[in-house]
């Protein structure tokens, strides 16, 4: 009975619990540079190195064109230059499409999309 009565006031109180407040999200930029700053924070958690490229002796750059529609969704992803080792390039086209979407673009960005590069090292 005591169990019982304690299962149902746990249940009780899982229910009526508010759910946990979502974080608070960041202003949209409203310029240029304030886009270019919040794609490069985008980017930057999103770079788990795999195994296939750790230990690689010398310095692998690849560098990824991105092209963005205005509400931030990535429209194409591909290699500008490779670094010549192909695990490390999938690894940067990788990162770039599992970024998701960045913020949308501002009014000073012109046009339909926005090409950008992204160096990846």
């Amino acid at each position: 009975m005591f169990a019982r009565s304690l299962l149902a006031l746990s249940l009780t109180l899982a229910v009526a619990s508010p759910a946990p407040a979502e974080p608070e999200k960041p202003p949209l930029p409203q310029n240029r540079q304030e886009w270019a700053v919040a794609a490069r924070l985008t980017f930057a958690g999103a770079r788990p190195l795999p195994d296939s490229v750790k230990g690689v002796a010398g310095s692998l750059r690849t560098v990824v064109r991105i092209e963005i529609r205005r509400d931030g969704s990535i429209a194409d992803v591909r290699i500008e230059k490779s670094s010549g080792f192909g695990p490390a390039d999938e690894a940067a086209l990788k990162m770039a499409r599992d970024a998701g979407s960045l913020p949308p673009l501002p009014a000073d960005i012109p046009g339909e999309t926005h090409a950008a590069t992204l160096p990846s090292s």
